[in-house]
């Protein structure tokens, strides 16, 4: 004989379900519209108790995910092997995405489900910021050198024109071993603050050596690359000047055009790099080099 629980401990039993007040206990009907939930429902903006023809949990949901979630009931009853939860977002009142996992049980046979929506905004968070910190350069802020990679190689596999800018700090053991390394740290946020200001917005910069930087300049050609390239060349090496001594570093730039993969544009890259520095020049000195 099963056991029925009084209002008191079916709450109770809801709240140990629910891992925080945000997840959502619901009982959903057999044509998949929500007829009982917890309390977590309405800090969605939905009252239940207001409404003549409740929702369907895909009427809650961002419209592209809701044939995933017909889907995913429909095959619930059916399945030898309970599907993965459902990770989805719901929109609040007042617009707002919130995303939750779900998961559902069927009850009986044409009964509906019984489902709990567990709230993950703080995992994706967590996840997201993972994600970030592992495609950063944690000194400048500015995208490291996997994120470079992947982001040159997209670039050039989906076909799009661009050019890529290297920029190289000369001098920089030098001054590493002269000054130590708090007072390189501070040059390289600079170099990326001024990198920062002089391209733009959606040019993707990277620290990808220790003495070395990139942009990337999707849909540019060499002539429009140049002149943000320069500019960063030039005010980095007038800061230089204005603080004397031999040992301060000293920044050369060379812009190539995407060639036919990642390999052949880096290595041009780095060829026309090497053709600046030994130029012996200190302000920007950009080699034009054919894709």
């Amino acid at each position: 004989m099963g056991y029925e629980f009084t209002a008191r401990e079916g709450a109770a039993f809801l709240r140990l379900l629910t891992g925080s007040a945000r997840d959502i206990v619901l009982r959903i009907d057999a044509g998949g519209r929500i007829v009982r939930a917890s309390d977590g429902l309405a800090a969605l903006g939905v009252q239940l108790a207001d409404m003549l023809f409740p929702p369907t949990l895909a009427d809650l949901a961002e419209p592209r995910f809701a044939g995933r979630i017909r889907a995913y009931l429909a095959e619930r009853p059916s399945a030898r092997v309970a599907p993965p939860d459902l990770d989805l977002p719901l929109r609040t009142a007042d617009g707002r995405r919130c995303w939750y996992r779900l998961r559902a049980l069927p009850v009986g046979r044409a009964r509906g489900f019984v489902a709990l929506l567990r709230s993950i905004d703080d995992l994706r968070e967590l996840e997201d910021a993972a994600f970030v910190a592992g495609m950063t350069d944690p000194l400048t802020g500015l995208a490291n050198r996997h994120a470079f990679q992947a982001m040159l190689a997209h670039l050039i596999d989906s076909g799009q024109g661009g050019v890529l800018a290297l920029f190289d700090l000369e001098r920089f053991r030098a001054l590493n071993l002269a000054h130590g390394p708090r007072a390189c740290d501070e040059l390289l946020r600079s170099c990326a603050e001024l990198m920062r200001q002089g391209m733009a917005r959606d040019h993707i910069l990277a620290r990808i050596g220790a003495d070395m930087f990139a942009a990337l300049m999707p849909e540019h050609d060499l002539a429009r690359a140049q002149i943000p390239t320069q500019q960063v060349c030039e005010w980095f090496n007038q800061l230089a000047r204005q603080g004397g001594g031999p040992a301060l570093a000293r920044m050369h730039a060379a812009c190539v055009p995407f060639a036919g993969d990642f390999d052949a544009t880096l290595r041009a890259g780095e060829e026309a790099l090497i053709r600046a520095r030994a130029g012996g020049v200190l302000a920007a000195r950009t080699i034009n080099r054919a894709a």
